[in-house]
């Protein structure tokens, strides 16, 4: 233990009460100079570091702030004749670790308020490191992950580059086959092609929606105090031209957003409610309850056992055969709305509808 101390009645009553220690032994080294105290305060092989606020014309506080907190290794403990608050606030605001009035002092309290300072100094350097520990964790895997997303992205747009080319082939090939030969084509070889056709398409379009899903891992959303019922209004009219689709959309719905992402979230569910309600009265309502978006149709529904599968992409309910898509559409919805700080849920019944619901945090 380092004390610094000018006065040599307190280095030995201090040395007297810490010989009477009953579960630590202390080898202590006593400083009496005001000019010797920042080397040993630098030393750095101390355990702990009383330091007496008088040390003739200078002060405890002086001498630690010239040596500064941080090239101090050791707790410190500020001893005083004075019971005053505002210079144990003080001390406490320069970094030292405690403050102790030396009347009230004997050993048994000075033993434990030594031993109590040396295990929280020490519980705090560990939670120090770990916590430098786990920023570096975390920076190491954050790069990971920036590389792994642009390894997935360059491999994406490879993937697309490579498979558009005889797509296109195939489906010009297709069209010029049935334009060209269609009178002398068989049925069946007519239906070949255009089934072949329409599945080129079909890859085609799940290409784009693939691209679409990894650019939005990179998207910053823009935001702006955006009309919401605008913006679904302008989805449902997309989506109902030439249809029997009803849409109502509450009045007076508004969120900070990005108006392109937002087009993006609303014309997914929309479109997933227009899907699934094909067969139904394709009614559909947009609304908002406490800062929270709802797309609710009265469609065909789905069972809540498999809401764990909704939302991640390429993942369907039903067969090709009974409702197009490719699984793309909720996941990017998904994406969306956590790009927004928010999350989407949903709750369905079948046969008796469906609500996707979603969250912006302002």
């Amino acid at each position: 233990m380092l004390l610094i101390e000018d006065d040599p009645d307190d280095v030995l009553l201090a040395r007297a009460y810490l010989g009477d220690a009953k579960r630590v032994t202390f080898a202590v080294t006593a400083v009496s100079k005001a000019e010797d105290a920042p080397a040993a305060l630098c030393a750095g092989e101390f355990d702990i570091c009383l330091l007496d606020f008088m040390l003739g014309a200078t002060t405890g506080l002086d001498v630690f702030q010239q040596v500064g907190a941080s090239n101090i290794k050791a707790p410190v403990i500020l001893l005083t004749g004075s019971d005053d608050e505002a210079l144990a606030e003080e001390a406490l605001s320069l970094g030292l670790d405690d403050y102790l009035e030396k009347d009230r002092i004997d050993p048994s309290t000075l033993e434990r308020v030594i031993r109590y300072t040396i295990e929280r100094k020490r519980q705090q350097d560990e939670i120090l490191s770990l916590n430098q520990t786990l920023e570096e964790r975390v920076l190491l895997r954050t790069h990971e992950l920036v590389a792994s997303n642009e390894e997935l992205e360059s491999l994406c747009y490879s993937i697309s580059h490579d498979l558009r080319t005889p797509l296109r082939a195939v489906v010009s090939t297709s069209a010029f086959l049935l334009e060209d030969s269609a009178a002398s084509l068989p049925v069946d070889v007519k239906e070949l092609l255009a089934r072949q056709s329409n599945a080129a398409g079909k890859m085609a379009r799940l290409i784009d929606d693939m691209l679409l899903f990894v650019r939005l891992a990179k998207k910053v959303p823009t935001r702006i105090d955006m009309d919401m019922s605008s913006a679904a209004r302008q989805v449902a009219e997309k989506f109902s031209v030439g249809t029997n689709l009803a849409v109502e959309v509450q009045d007076g719905m508004r969120a900070s957003a990005d108006p392109s992402l937002v087009n993006l979230l609303l014309s997914s569910l929309v479109d997933n409610a227009c899907k699934f309600s094909e067969k139904q009265t394709r009614m559909i309502r947009v609304s908002m309850v406490d800062s929270v978006f709802s797309v609710e149709d009265d469609g065909i529904g789905f069972d809540n056992q498999y809401l764990g599968k909704l939302f991640q992409p390429f993942q369907k309910l039903h067969r090709d055969e009974d409702y197009s898509g490719n699984g793309i559409g909720l996941a990017v919805a998904r994406r969306v709305a956590e790009l927004h700080g928010g999350r989407v849920f949903a709750h369905g019944r079948p046969g008796e509808g469906a609500v996707f619901s979603f969250t912006l945090a302002p």
